[in-house]
């Protein structure tokens, strides 16, 4: 066994657990044969433990936290960009090490590409470490960040850099009250209203990577987002209080279109589409476009940037303006009648033609132009 203890020890500490190699980009199962390596593992039931913790960590990866959409250059040198969807196969690994072991836990570094062979992309995304609690048989990620300290209220956990900061404290409150109170609001005219029964993690960054270090994960594909299987905001850029993020914990367990989930996000929040931007602002530059670009023009009325993944501002505005029309239309009850039952059904396209057709409208671009911005003045002062 000291044998193996030694060799262990030179395995961990030889150049093959260093960042900065060039190592063949295998499945994270093939690591130990392809890196030659299965002589150290003198002991079977080690072998077999960091093996298992592997396969495990393979499996964990292609959770919803790391699928999602992604732009791509449609190809190097032009600027053009297309909407990739990132699903298990076009995630490669690649071991940059072991960085610890013993009898109940495995520390796995990496590096992560997102690989698209058939536009010739390969793009890395971040040096990431993952556990496997073997005891527990169980993924312990993130790996966190001993900088980073825990404040629990009743409807958010909150992870942030230790900072005695009283503002800062006060606004994870008011984070933690919108979220209840919305949750109350809603109850009131919906007895049917599921909302999430597990409690909201929080990850607090302090600049545009901050959050993310918190992973021991840099280079993430994205500012912020909720992640819906861990229950799960990671904030990067608003130090705690991101409406629009908080109203997809809230209706996360409906599974609605990318058009209305993001239309509600954007509506419930106040008009919140990116931390920071306006959508008054951006309702203007729209019906600007309208009256000048006539291609632009065109693009809303095909329901061009509504669809094929567009996350763009005008899919998260006219989606909201859309639904908060048609809430004053029918009222709080057949609103969240309709959205519960019949919307949730729908595809994107469905959604438009249903909600257009329910107010109306005959041509998009007409229906913003026509729309006045002091109802995003309301929209912004008044929780539906």
């Amino acid at each position: 066994m000291e044998i193996f203890k030694g060799l262990l020890l030179l395995f961990l500490c030889s150049p093959v657990s260093l960042p900065g190699q060039t190592y063949p980009v295998v499945k994270i199962t093939e690591f130990l044969d392809s890196t030659n390596l299965v002589g150290l593992y003198q002991d079977k039931i080690v072998y077999n433990n960091i093996r298992k913790s592997l396969s495990m960590v393979e499996s964990y990866l292609k959770s919803d936290f790391f699928m999602g959409n992604i732009n791509l250059p449609e190809t190097e040198g032009i600027s053009a960009i297309i909407m990739e969807r990132v699903t298990p196969k076009n995630i490669l690994y690649e071991i940059v090490g072991i960085d610890s072991f013993n009898d109940s836990s495995v520390i796995i570094s990496m590096n992560l590409y997102y690989d698209f062979s058939a536009s010739s992309i390969r793009i890395f995304k971040g040096l990431l470490k993952i556990g496997v609690d073997l005891k527990n048989n169980k993924v312990i990620f993130p790996v966190y960040n001993s900088q980073y300290q825990t404040i629990s209220y009743s409807n958010i956990t909150f992870y942030i850099k230790k900072n005695d900061s009283d503002t800062q404290h006060l606004k994870l409150l008011e984070a933690n009250n919108f979220l209840s109170e919305t949750i109350q609001t809603i109850r009131i005219e919906s007895a049917q209203f599921n909302p999430p029964s597990k409690k909201l993690k929080y990850i607090v960054g302090d600049g545009y990577f901050g959050a993310l270090e918190y992973y021991s994960f840099y280079n993430f594909f994205s500012s912020s987002r909720f992640v819906r299987s861990g229950c799960l905001i990671i904030d990067v850029l608003s130090g705690g209080f991101y409406k629009h993020e908080i109203i997809h914990y809230i209706f996360s367990n409906y599974q609605f279109n990318r058009f209305l989930d993001e239309g509600i996000a954007t509506l419930f929040s106040g008009g919140e589409i990116q931390f920071k931007t306006s959508t008054l602002n951006c309702w203007s530059e729209m019906c600007n476009k309208i009256h000048t670009d006539k291609k632009y023009r065109n693009a809303i009325d095909t329901e061009e940037l509504l669809s094929n993944f567009q996350y763009k501002p005008e899919m998260y505005a006219i989606s909201a303006m859309l639904l908060f029309k048609y809430y004053r239309k029918v009222g709080g009850k057949i609103f969240y009648d309709t959205l519960f039952n019949k919307l949730i059904k729908f595809s994107d396209a469905e959604s438009v033609d249903f909600l257009k057709k329910e107010l109306g409208i005959q041509q998009l671009s007409t229906f913003v132009v026509n729309t006045g911005v002091s109802l995003w003045e309301e929209i912004a002062t008044k929780n539906i």
